[in-house]
């Protein structure tokens, strides 16, 4: 209402994909072409936040820890106070509510989607890790090896998030985006036709446990 009051709107985009496929059924760039022809859709960056969470959790059932020891749902995992610093530079993550929770299990970080654990959890699994799970899912974005990716300091485009978290609906098999379903010439005759292509990218069994807990963030977590 505020931001109404002040002369301005703000300015959605959809873009739905249909999983099995990556078929792109609709592009919406905003509210309406003639006010403005920026597509928000194809042409927009932007910090993406929580969104980035998943790379994190789900690079850390797949890789374990710096020490080779495996994560799963019930790892414990600190979510105290932390501090980090680099390049001459300190960095304190908090969480939403400013409270830290202590020792909680791997699990629940995720659901709660607290700040603080994860990024505790992405420096033991390595940002370096994390940028390499989110190339293999589709991500092509610029992303440095800094703490702050953890929780999603660096921009990403829609379309690039859609097909890396097509890829999680697909428990790690990622198939690349399309706009086009077939196109003939004037006779009728088909000179190109959608045929998708999977590739395995994540370890399956890694993707399945991260789905299943990621189902809860919407039954009894932050997506409730």
């Amino acid at each position: 209402k505020k931001i109404k009051e002040k002369g301005k709107h703000l300015e959605p985009f959809l873009i739905p994909a249909d999983p099995s496929s990556g078929f792109t059924t609709a592009i919406v760039g905003g509210r309406s072409y003639t006010s403005t022809q920026y597509n928000r859709a194809i042409d927009s960056r932007r910090q993406v936040g929580s969104v980035m969470k998943p790379f994190v959790f789900l690079a850390a059932l797949e890789s374990g820890t710096h020490n080779g020891e495996p994560f799963d749902p019930e790892t414990e995992i600190d979510d105290g106070a932390y501090t980090v610093k680099y390049e001459g530079q300190s960095w304190t993550p908090k969480n939403y509510d400013g409270k830290y929770r202590g020792t909680i299990p791997f699990w629940f970080a995720l659901v709660e989607s607290l700040n603080a654990s994860t990024a505790r959890l992405g420096q033991d699994v390595g940002i370096k890790n994390v940028i390499d799970l989110a190339r293999r899912m589709g991500i092509t974005s610029k992303l440095e090896n800094l703490p702050s990716l953890a929780l999603g300091a660096f921009e990403l485009s829609p379309l690039e998030v859609l097909e890396s978290y097509t890829a999680l609906t697909r428990l790690g098999s990622r198939v690349p985006l399309s706009t086009l379903y077939r196109v003939e010439d004037l006779t009728g005759r088909e000179l190109y036709s959608f045929g998708p292509s999977a590739d395995v990218v994540v370890n399956t069994e890694a993707a399945a446990m991260f789905v299943g807990i990621l189902k809860n963030a919407v039954d009894q977590g932050t997506g409730r």
